[in-house]
This record gives structure tokens, C-alpha cells and sequence, in this order.
């Protein structure tokens, strides 16, 4: 039997166990908890198109995230989560595990135990971040999560870390390091400032990162926000990375109960070319609980072609259009399918996802991605998602 073939057969058999709550700690208006999040995943990939991969890889990945958070006379919050990841891989062909993260943010708080190319053990603060609310004024200071994103598959304003549009999990967006200050300018108007700060690639640190700031890395955008019959427009700008950027978002619904949403913005990098980036997006939800969702994004900064991709960003192409549907077949379990299509050289990833709930505190989810396209060839990718494998996840999340 191919990998191809076994990704379309699995069998998961499940045994429900006793969850605990969390501690909770209520003292008139001072409050604290204290959660524990623990998942286990094993993921089988198929054998890879790129040359020199002659076999399947298995990855069983464990992690526990522990969540704390306080409140004293509603004035003033904190926020820790702390992570600890286990990660074995092994490959029939050559291939390992990398301790290298993607989310640009100090090194300072992650300790990389060990990373021997088939084991990896790593300690990460994903957030530990301090909130006063001051009346009107909101002021975050920390290593926190930001969006500034209004659309869910294709996000060119959530600059932060954005999610891929075939990411089903998104509970815990990795957090940066920032100061972020929200203003209610009225009831329906809000201004937000952050300032995140940058580091330099390093590849000897824990993360791939520097341990102190690069302020001309640094990023500074303003975003106000209004509604107006129905209308949330946005509009941001500042400056990201050596960048100067501007944009915005308009989003509304359209008779049919059809939520429509777009936004985009428009980079000039210092010593580049200026680009604009642009997303469009259209969903229904129906009573039934199935909702549709369909998408466009045009890169400004990807390539037509696929000899000039830049593999090391999100979307190395121009043009992409995603197609995704959701429903509840039941109170315990839900689906949810996404098709990701590359415009420019007719590649794609399907991906499917069911979650179960085994009981309050716990869930089991099955994801599979099936790509299409083009192979490798002896000069480079034939095309984006032919290029890549298929996998097969089964994870159980439990919090305790």
C-alpha cells in the first residue's frame, strides 16, 4: 500500500477519560486561574516529491501549554502561557526535526533542549504580557497576540504572525513582542496603536531569532476602526519593518444574508519597488450550522512564475483563490474542508478536518491535505503545492 493510499484509510478508536477543571480563584474583584492544555498529535506524511526522498516520515508531536491569568479590581490583568514541545520524527529517507520557529520574536524566552535532526525538545513563552484598563484607554505591554486582519483565509493586514488560510486550529496565535494601546473613540469608533519590535535572523539562537531588538526592524501601525449602517470600515498605516505601509478593510452584508469583506494595503519598502496587496472574501451561514466561504488574494509581492517563487514567504505566488465549507453533524462533532488553489501555475491543497469532542475538557481531530500539481523537476518546483506531500494528523487536545 502507497502513503498515497493509506492517507484515505484510518480507523481511531476512542476511550473517553475524566477531565479536571482548572483552578479558579475568586476573591470579590480580584480573580486568577490556572489551565493546562496537553495535546498529542501523530502525523504520517506521504513520500515527498523532492528529489532525494524515497519515503514516507512519521512525526508524533507532544505538547503542554500551561495558561495562567489574573485580574485585580478589573483594573489591571496578566497573561502567561508557557510551552513545552516534544517533536520525533523519523524518515525512511533523509529529513529531520528543526527547532527553528517562523514567528519573529527574542529568543530570550525559549531554551532549544534538543534538536539532534530526529529529536526535538523545546521550552517557548508564547505570551507573558501585563494589561491596565484605563476608562477609555486599553494599554497591553508584552509579548501578546495581534490581528489586525478582518478576513479569515487571506489576511494582508494581520502582519503579525498571520495564520495560512488552511490553518483549521487557531485557538492560540503565537504572540509577538509589543505594546498595544486601544482607544474607544465612541461607541462605534476605536483606535488601536502597536509597536512590535524587531530582531535579526539568527540561526544559532533557540528560535531563529536574535535575543535583543533590532529597532530598525521594529514596526509601528495605527488602525481606526468605525461603523456605520452596518459598514465597519477600517484604515491603517505606519511603518513595518523598513516599510512604510498603508491600507484598510470594508466589510458589511449583502442581501442573501451573504457577509462580504475586503482589505489589502500597500507596502513601499526602503530601496524597492511599491506593491499592493488585496483580499476578497464572501461567506453564507445557514440555519442549518453549514457555512460556505469563498476568497481571492491577489500578492503584490509573489511571482507569475514559479522559477522566481520565494518559498521562504506565506504565499509565494500572485494569485490565489480558496473555497471552504463548514457544518456541525452533531453536537459532538464538526467538519471542515478548505481548497486552496494557486492561480498562476494550477496547484492546489485540499484539506479536510473533523473534530470530536470525547467529553467537556477534551477533543480528538482528524486532518488530512491532499496537494495537485506539478512535481519536481531536475531544475526546481514544477509548481507550489506539487511540490509538497500529503499528511494525515490525528491529534487529541485535552485541558486539565
Amino acid at each position: 500500500m502507497t502513503g498515497r493510499t493509506a492517507l484515505m484509510i484510518a480507523a481511531v478508536f476512542i476511550i473517553p477519560a475524566p477531565c479536571f477543571a482548572f483552578m479558579d480563584i475568586q476573591s470579590g474583584d480580584t480573580s486568577a486561574e490556572l489551565k493546562l492544555l496537553a495535546r498529542l498529535a501523530v502525523m504520517r506524511t506521504d513520500a515527498s516529491p523532492m528529489p532525494g526522498s524515497s519515503g514516507p516520515s512519521s512525526v508524533s508531536d507532544t505538547s503542554l501549554r500551561l495558561i495562567a491569568g489574573a485580574k485585580a479590581r478589573g483594573l489591571v490583568s496578566a497573561e502567561f502561557h508557557a510551552q513545552e514541545s516534544w517533536t520525533a520524527v523519523s524518515f525512511a529517507s533523509a529529513g529531520g526535526a528543526s527547532g527553528k520557529g517562523s514567528v519573529e520574536r527574542s529568543s530570550a524566552l525559549t531554551g532549544l533542549q534538543r534538536d539532534d535532526g530526529g529529536t526535538l525538545a523545546v521550552f517557548d513563552v508564547d505570551r507573558l504580557a501585563l494589561r491596565m484598563d484605563l476608562d477609555r484607554v486599553d494599554v497591553t505591554i508584552g509579548r501578546q497576540p495581534v490581528n489586525l486582519g478582518a478576513l479569515h483565509y487571506f489576511t494582508p493586514n494581520d502582519i503579525f504572525a498571520p495564520f495560512s488560510a488552511n490553518t483549521f486550529y487557531r485557538v492560540y496565535k503565537p504572540g509577538v513582542d509589543c505594546v498595544r494601546v486601544e482607544a474607544r473613540v465612541s461607541e462605534l469608533s476605536q483606535l488601536t496603536f502597536v509597536h512590535a519590535l524587531g530582531y535579526r535572523p539568527d540561526k544559532d539562537s533557540a528560535n531563529g531569532w536574535s535575543y535583543a531588538a533590532d529597532y530598525g526592524r521594529s514596526s509601528s501601525i495605527a488602525k481606526f476602526s468605525t461603523t456605520a449602517k452596518g459598514v465597519e470600515l477600517t484604515f491603517l498605516g505606519g511603518k513595518q519593518d523598513k516599510a512604510e505601509i498603508t491600507g484598510g478593510a470594508i466589510q458589511g452584508e449583502i442581501p442573501g444574508k451573504i457577509g462580504v469583506r475586503m482589505e489589502g494595503n500597500n507596502v513601499n519598502p526602503s530601496g524597492g519597488d511599491p506593491y499592493w496587496t488585496v483580499a476578497l472574501e464572501a461567506d453564507r451561514r445557514f440555519e442549518s450550522s453549514l457555512n460556505i466561504r469563498a476568497a481571492y488574494l491577489r500578492n503584490g509581492k509573489g511571482s507569475g512564475s514559479v522559477s522566481a517563487y520565494d518559498f521562504s514567504g506565506m504565499y509565494p505566488a500572485q494569485d490565489y483563490t480558496a473555497f471552504g465549507a463548514g457544518y456541525q453533524f452533531s453536537p459532538l462533532l464538526i467538519g471542515e474542508a478548505v481548497w486552496l488553489f494557486n492561480m498562476n501555475d494550477d496547484s492546489g491543497m485540499a484539506s479536510l478536518t473533523f473534530v470530536y469532542s470525547t467529553s467537556d475538557e477534551s477533543e480528538i481531530a482528524f486532518t488530512a491535505s491532499l496537494p495537485h500539481g506539478k512535481g519536481w523537476k531536475p531544475d526546481g518546483a514544477g509548481s507550489e503545492f506539487g511540490s509538497r506531500a500529503s499528511t494525515a494528523i490525528v491529534e487529541l487536545r485535552a485541558y486539565f
